[in-house]
């Protein structure tokens, strides 16, 4: 599978709401959620995948809204001590293919009050101020895009570790 599903919704959806095609999956609480499969290539360590995403996330988000993004463990983002966005990640293998899935949601509009999730909170709630969707979305896909055509796996647990609120 080497296509990328991109889900966008407007509002965070409900805990409730659920949406389902085939073997991908959105459960609620977040704005912006990116689905990629993409079949595994050799020497990529499926472990290391969405830490790594974890942290490509969180450094665009400090960059283009000023939220002071950190990581806990393993994959969440958090904004003081309120969660701001989380990775989940699946693989499975079919014969000799392996294949993992990367989503990454993003409380981005509307109060923390509304996503219905004790100590959530979003980029409006946490800068007063509305990010258009379409570009916050765009400026965290280039980035994994970047990431991901040249993956220097090898250095990532190590740039986690230095980005996480947890220090070894």
């Amino acid at each position: 599978y080497d296509e990328i599903v991109r889900l966008v919704a407007d509002r965070a959806p409900s805990r409730e709401e659920f949406v389902e095609d085939g073997n991908r999956r959105v459960v609620g609480s977040f704005s912006a959620h990116q689905l990629v499969e993409e079949r595994a290539v050799e020497g990529e360590p499926l472990s290391v995948i969405p830490i790594a995403v974890a942290r490509w996330a969180a450094e665009v988000l400090r960059e283009k809204t000023g939220v002071p993004v950190e990581l806990k463990w393993p994959n969440d983002l958090y904004a003081g001590r309120r969660k701001l966005a989380g990775v989940i990640a699946e693989s499975r293998t079919q014969g000799d293919e392996t294949y993992i899935a990367v989503g990454i949601g993003i409380n981005v509009l509307g109060a923390s009050a509304e996503l219905g999730v004790p100590d959530a909170t979003t980029i409006q709630e946490e800068t007063g101020k509305t990010y258009p969707l379409p570009a916050l979305l765009q400026a965290v896909l280039d980035r994994f895009d970047r990431e991901l055509s040249a993956p220097r796996w090898d250095q990532e647990v190590a740039a986690w570790q230095r980005a996480s609120l947890h220090h070894p």
